[in-house]
Parts: structure tokens; sequence; C-alpha cells
């Protein structure tokens, strides 16, 4: 598994990629909702479908996106990109020049 950071104009990019399974192009649109889960029964019971969906749900509360990238029998990539707020500087007592 690899993770990676990096700044993409004004957006924070956290990649997650894994060298596993992959997941199916007909299970791709399901992934995110909660309690819904992709592969066999074996990786089913691995889980409870709610990781994606609290991720997807906190990135788009921040006005970010989750873009799924996964070829089955080769891995998966998992994108959330978010906007960057660039904080005013602070304020003081003293006055303006």
């Amino acid at each position: 598994m690899t993770l990676t950071a990096d700044g993409v104009g004004p957006y924070l990019e956290i990649v997650v990629a894994d060298t596993g399974v992959g997941i199916a192009a007909e299970d791709l649109g399901r992934l995110g909702r909660p309690f819904e889960q992709a592969g066999d029964a074996g990786q089913k019971k691995m889980g409870t479908g709610l990781g994606l969906a609290l991720v997807r749900s906190l990135t788009e509360l921040h006005g970010g996106r989750l873009m799924v990238d996964s070829t089955l029998g080769e891995g998966s990539a998992f994108t959330v990109r978010m906007p960057v707020v660039e904080l005013a500087p602070p304020v003081t007592d003293e006055p303006v020049a």
C-alpha cells in the first residue's frame, strides 16, 4: 500500500493505492454508500462497509471529492481531493501603516 499527499493547484490531493485484488467495474458505483461492500463473501466479512462511506461524506462536507480507480486483479487507488483554505493573517492590536 502507498500513501501520497500533494498540492494540486488549489487542492490537497491524498491518494491511497494498493496492489490487491481490485474492484470489479460493476461494483464501483456502489462504493461509498453506507454498508455497501464489493468482492466475494470472504472479503465482505472483513468489514462493515462504512469506511469509504465515512471518507466520502467527510470529504464532500469539506467541499472535496472522492475518486476511485481500480482494475480487477491489479489493485485500487482512492483519491481524496479537497480545497485548501488559505487563512488570513492573525489580527493584532497594532495600527495598520
